[in-house]
């Protein structure tokens, strides 16, 4: 039999969409990986010296890459040991308090009383943990930018105020300070600090644990900027009203915080104090 004659052009080869369009997914989802290991991390809170916006359990998104700004949540060099804390002063800032309240500049940052904070601690075995409630207050920078703090235990017998000299911040440092400064340790980088100490930036509340007396029980978090922002302050993904005062609740004894309030650990690796 003699050969068969085409006529016309050779039909094209058809590429195989499916097998090309799975290999750049995966290539998408390990770019995506690879930049969550490298570029952020999940961190576990213990402790409360920044409540109210992150307390016992919440797990962060943290970024280790950019540099702080003023109002950022930062993890900071302790030792051996990370502690978060709010930057609250840059670079030539000279910082004080007066009269319980913090001075920027020589010029006091305004203030406005919200009502009370609830919130516990870690619980003592198998003991429930008897609820903190102390004083919230919004703290607004001069460019309007705010965040939340947290001030005297509520129905405190001797009134307590935050007191600290003032300082001009160096340079290639910022200053911090807990949001919590009723049992905000002074010793433990709370002043400034060098950059080269701040190991990441925490960006939101990506899990909140159970330390939230109006709203108990784990739970994801709205994703909310940890950092002072111009619009409503965050409380760890969520924005809910002070809670009330517990029924027959009495306040805790407002001891100072301990070594390990606030640390950090890996969701994977945390375990309780």
């Amino acid at each position: 039999m003699g050969e068969r004659l085409v006529i016309g052009t050779a039909p094209r080869r058809r590429l195989p969409i499916k097998p090309i369009a799975l290999v750049a997914g995966l290539g998408l989802l390990l770019a995506l990986l690879v930049t969550r290991l490298v570029f952020f991390e999940l961190v576990r809170v213990r402790g409360g010296t920044m409540a109210p916006a992150v307390l016992e359990g919440d797990v962060l998104l943290v970024a280790s890459l950019g540099a702080p700004a003023l109002g950022s949540v930062v993890l900071v060099e302790q030792g051996e040991r990370e502690v978060l804390r709010r930057v609250v002063g840059l670079a030539g800032d000279r910082m004080a308090t007066a009269d319980g309240v913090l001075v920027r500049n020589g010029a006091p940052l305004e203030t406005e009383a919200l009502g009370v904070f609830g919130w516990r601690a870690a619980t003592a075995g198998d003991a429930p943990a008897r609820p903190h409630r102390q004083a919230l207050v919004v703290e607004r920078f001069a460019d309007g930018r705010q965040h939340r703090v947290l001030g005297d235990h509520d129905g405190a017998a001797r009134p307590w105020r935050l007191d600290m000299p003032e300082v001009e911040v160096p340079p290639g440092h910022v200053f911090v300070l807990c949001d919590n400064r009723r049992i905000c340790p002074l010793d433990e980088q709370a002043g400034p600090v060098a950059l080269d100490r701040i190991n990441g930036v925490a960006r939101s509340v990506v899990w909140r644990g159970g330390a939230r007396v109006e709203a108990p029980g784990g739970d994801y978090g709205a994703l909310r900027p940890l950092a002072s922002s111009a619009g409503a302050p965050a409380l760890g993904g969520s924005d809910p009203p002070p809670s009330p005062p517990p029924d027959g609740g009495a306040t805790t004894d407002g001891s100072t915080g301990s070594a390990s309030d606030a640390s950090m650990a890996s969701p994977r690796k945390y375990s309780d104090r």
